[in-house]
């Protein structure tokens, strides 16, 4: 249960500190990240609003669109000017002052109290819990049986050195040791905080069916004009049943503020273009710029530079590369498709001359599934053949051919896996 004042207000109130080195964050663009202050406060204020989840608790998500600073503003007691005597009752049962009556050994009546380590012993017929102690888990706290009185100082301390035109915390930690599954809700504790015989405040209820269970409770007062205060923690329960508690850890202390600063940097991802898909003839070379210098590059070959040559390229290939720029990656991927080179078909052979030109073949690079036909001047097809390699000796089922004019055509695919034709005559000599 926790209340606060305006933020402008107390900001006018309070001491603020400056604490711990700037936390500097990185992210990409899109990304969030969480902030975390790890000074326990009361409450807390961010600035600027702009990107948080958030602006009031301790560890905010951070999504900002460009490079920000984040300031935390946390409000919590200045404990240095801690003014209770014996907060955590680790002196015993002195320095506070009880409208209960204290007993040494039975807690059995009710408007008594006792200052210990376990609560247990305290009530012969096994009703109450083994808690442990707030402040170490082994020390002592107050051990209250609460009776059904309004009202009634259950704690008490009169501070004279009171700062005037102060804010100040009255902070206590509360848990029930006793509780019953017949127990209604309005069978809880309930205290309240008193200054100079004047309650304020919400209710310090352990509303929990779970016993040994703290829960811290505080409240700002405003000294204004005051130099002393009786502070008090008073009974507000008029059911005696279920008014079993332990109290510990009681605080009493100028608010102060501390600001923590977070930067939040905001990277662009790397824009990575190797440009347009394209067909190169075969055999070509192709160099490649991933852009972005100073960043870290992989490429799908395996290199790391920021540029990479292809050599020789023979057959389609696909290239991809990654480029990570303070950990934001980008990539980018480019098909090359190989052209045809270029094709040559002679318009002149001599079956009977001398080799390699007594055979008629089809010269160039970078395609396939060809088809290479040649018919005579009366359409007859002489000659044909699916593998380039394959030249006319100039005969056709055996028999020479005679000299004469002869159209071919040429069909094939490129690699990259566009069409290619030709067609034109061819002189046969003899």
């Amino acid at each position: 249960m926790k209340r606060c004042l305006p933020a402008v207000f107390l900001f006018l109130l309070v001491t603020t500190f400056s604490f711990g080195e700037t936390d500097t964050l990185e992210i990409c663009a899109g990304q969030s990240v969480q902030l975390n202050v790890t000074t326990s406060g009361l409450f807390y204020k961010w600035d600027p609003l702009s990107g948080l989840s958030r602006d009031s608790i301790p560890n905010p998500t951070a999504s900002p669109s460009q490079t920000t600073t984040y300031i935390a503003t946390i409000w919590l007691p200045d404990t240095s000017g801690q003014l209770i005597i014996n907060p955590d009752f680790e002196a015993g049962n002195t320095g506070f002052s009880s409208n209960y009556i204290y007993e040494g050994s039975d807690l059995q009546m009710e408007g008594t109290y006792t200052v210990s380590d376990n609560p247990d012993p305290f009530h012969s017929d096994g009703a109450w819990s083994a808690c442990t102690d707030h402040t170490s888990g082994s020390g002592n706290m107050m051990i209250v049986n609460g009776d059904s009185s309004d009202y009634v100082k259950v704690w008490g301390e009169t501070v004279n050195n009171i700062q005037s035109g102060t804010i100040y915390v009255f902070s206590a930690w509360l848990e029930n040791i006793w509780y019953s599954p017949s127990a209604s809700p309005g069978k809880w504790t309930q205290l309240q905080f008193s200054i100079n015989n004047t309650p304020f405040g919400e209710l310090l209820v352990a509303n929990t069916i779970d016993t040994c269970q703290w829960l811290q409770f505080y409240e700002l007062w405003n000294s204004n004009s005051n130099t002393s205060a009786a502070i008090s923690i008073v009974n507000r329960h008029l059911v005696p049943q279920g008014n079993d508690f332990a109290l510990d850890d009681i605080m009493f202390a100028p608010l102060k503020t501390v600001k923590d600063t977070f930067v939040v940097i905001v990277h662009p991802y790397p824009v990575v273009d190797l440009g347009p898909d394209t067909v190169v003839a075969y055999g070509s070379e192709v160099t490649l710029d991933a852009g972005n210098p100073g960043a870290t590059f992989l490429w799908s070959t395996g290199e790391t530079s920021q540029s990479i040559t292809l050599t020789n390229i023979t057959e389609p290939v696909t290239v991809s590369v990654t480029v990570n720029s303070f950990g934001c990656e980008a990539g980018d991927t480019k098909d090359i498709g190989v052209g045809c080179g270029e094709i040559i078909i002679p318009n002149v052979f001599a079956p009977d001359g001398p080799a390699p030109d007594n055979r008629l073949q089809v010269y160039g690079t970078g395609f396939g599934n060809v088809d290479f036909m040649i018919f005579n001047r009366f359409g007859e097809m002489v000659f044909r053949t699916h593998d380039p390699a394959e030249g006319w000796d100039g005969t056709y089922k055996g028999v020479d051919q005679p000299m004469d004019v002869y159209v071919y055509y040429f069909k094939a695919a490129c690699l990259s896996g566009g069409p290619v034709e030709k067609k034109g005559n061819i002189t046969l000599l003899r």
